[in-house]
């Protein structure tokens, strides 16, 4: 793959994001609320650390948002068993009614948008993808190692 190519990737996916953006805007949320959402939709419960790994987000942007979902009865925290630290959070009967007035829509757009172009090119797309991007983190790691040596 030469500089272009990988440009022209890096060009797309910015293009996806700020499709997802706009969409995330109709719902009068922030990017980075729908992505938080989206987790809880899918996914009983996670500590705000799932969501910074899932998510690539900044931690203090995941605790913030997830603070004002708490202080608006949308999310509810409890204790983790598994670790003492990490609180794990739900949504709330109400905070599943509101995730899904604003992810289901999304889905069934993401659904369309995989049956048009074919399930099996989609998960080969992923999958592909996935190797780009694991080969890339490690590029960029033992570049960076070695600078910061």
């Amino acid at each position: 793959m030469n500089q272009t190519q990988l440009a022209r990737l890096a060009e797309l996916t910015a293009s996806l994001d700020s499709t997802f953006e706009s969409y995330a805007k109709t719902q009068t949320v922030l990017l980075s609320e729908m992505f938080i959402l989206y987790s809880f939709y899918h996914k009983k419960s996670l500590t705000q650390k799932d969501i910074c790994d899932e998510w690539a987000l900044p931690k203090q942007t995941v605790h913030t948002i997830c603070k004002n979902l708490i202080n608006q009865s949308f999310v509810e925290m409890q204790d983790n068993s598994s670790d003492k630290r990490a609180k794990l959070l739900s949504l709330t009967d109400t905070g599943e009614n509101y995730a899904k007035s604003i992810i289901a829509p999304l889905l069934e757009i993401e659904n369309n948008t995989a049956q048009s172009f074919g399930i099996e090119r989609l998960e080969k797309l992923i999958d592909e993808f996935a190797i780009l991007e694991r080969l890339f983190n490690e590029q960029m790691n033992t570049f960076i190692n070695r600078i910061n040596q």
